[in-house]
């Protein structure tokens, strides 16, 4: 069994990938939504595996450019018991 990751995240967060905001997603018409996605499987008992943090990247320009015509989805996973939260690095 898969779970979506973004069922983690902040309600309040923005969950659209596809954004007409982007000039890139504009051209094409289509409204905004959601097209990438990260599927994980139930954490272990112990915590192995457990959605941290879910959010955009790649969403605003850099130096006026879009890196793409849509965002990117990242999901901080906790790798062991003393995991940090939030940078996905540590644990």
């Amino acid at each position: 069994m898969l779970l979506d990751a973004w069922e983690y995240a902040d309600p309040l967060a923005p969950t659209a990938t596809w954004d007409p905001a982007n000039p890139y997603a504009a051209r094409t018409f289509e409204p905004a939504g959601r097209i990438d996605y990260i599927h994980v499987g139930p954490p272990d008992p112990s915590g192995l595996g457990r959605v941290v943090s879910v959010r955009r990247a790649g969403d605003a320009p850099i130096k006026g450019v879009w890196p793409s015509d849509h965002a990117a989805v990242v999901a901080d996973l906790a790798c062991d018991d003393h995991s940090a939260t939030g940078d996905g690095v540590e644990g």
